[in-house]
């Protein structure tokens, strides 16, 4: 039973790996600039790396979850949604989503935003943000005005542990979606491995790390 169930999971991923290894496209000309195509919602997209900086360049994880987006946009309608991607790299997971009807800001610190910004001016014209991410307390004040460290009313040991407030929400549908509930609820249970990694690239792949084992156990 237990080898039946692995074989049938190794063939999902393996077909999984082909539908997305298909989405690439290659330049029909070679030119002076370096490029990658990929193939989502119809359209050819661009995407140029910047290969010396470490959050230029594209993630396999970005390519699933577009994907993903795609394949299942009658489930999750991005149409007039609006998102806010931190951490946005090359900005190819940004793009596919404002193809798919979303309303984006795409965020990443100011040293790889340039890249970000031409990937998506390129991509979108002009149809998303893009505004640079801030860490350690220096983030635009419309983003840390909605983010506080929990205060709890007597002493806990969690209160060294920089457990965000999760505000009460009245609205389901709407308010535990939004940026100021959703954000704490996901911080919280992270664990703290990923809330004390000292850099931002340690903090990356703690995180992606996490979630793989969440996903795939």
């Amino acid at each position: 039973m237990e080898d039946s169930k692995t074989k049938e999971g190794a063939a999902v991923d393996a077909e999984l790996a082909k539908a997305i290894m298909a989405r690439r496209f290659s330049p029909s000309l070679i030119g002076t600039e370096a490029w990658e195509g990929y193939i989502f919602s119809d359209m050819e997209i661009r995407i140029k790396e910047s290969t010396d900086l470490y959050g230029a360049v594209l993630w396999p994880s970005a390519i699933v979850l577009c994907h993903f987006l795609e394949t299942n946009r009658d489930e999750y309608n991005l149409t007039d949604k609006n998102v806010i991607e931190l951490g946005a790299g090359t900005g190819l997971v940004t793009i596919v989503s404002s193809l798919l009807g979303a309303k984006v800001t795409s965020t990443d610190l100011p040293d790889v935003l340039g890249n970000l910004q031409y990937n998506v001016m390129r991509n979108t014209k002009d149809r998303c943000k893009y505004i640079p991410l801030s860490l350690n307390g220096l983030a635009p004040e419309y983003l840390s005005d909605l983010v506080k460290v929990h205060q709890p009313s007597r002493a806990l040991r969690s209160a060294d542990q920089m457990v965000l407030d999760v505000p009460r929400s009245f609205m389901k549908t709407r308010g535990n979606r939004a940026f100021a509930v959703v954000t704490p609820t996901l911080w919280n249970v992270l664990p703290l491995s990923v809330w004390f990694a000292n850099s931002l690239s340690i903090f990356k792949i703690c995180l992606k790390t996490h979630l793989f084992i969440l996903a795939f156990g």
